[in-house]
């Protein structure tokens, strides 16, 4: 049986906090998108494959849109701070 939160991602977008989270880590990201530059969006999905698919989707807009998956680190030690930033 899948867990809660076994297949899902967390996407930053945004070309400042995506650059600000790949660059400097997840405070700067922060900061950024406290200064509404930026979004960050979880999907959970069904599937291991729906995810890997979702992320194939956005990887073929790389260029057009600026993004980056979050670390699944960032996410377990942020739960409750993610939850606020993906409802600005």
């Amino acid at each position: 049986m899948k867990t809660k939160n076994e297949f899902s991602v967390v996407v930053v977008f945004g070309e400042c906090a995506a650059q600000a989270y790949e660059e400097k880590g997840f405070t700067a990201m922060r900061s950024v998108l406290k200064n509404g530059d930026g979004m960050l969006v979880r999907k959970d999905f069904n599937t291991k494959a729906e995810v890997e698919a979702y992320i194939e989707g956005l990887e073929d807009s790389r260029g057009w849109e600026e993004f980056c998956v979050l670390d699944k680190e960032d996410v377990a030690w942020h739960p409750r701070l993610i939850k606020r930033l993906c409802e600005l």
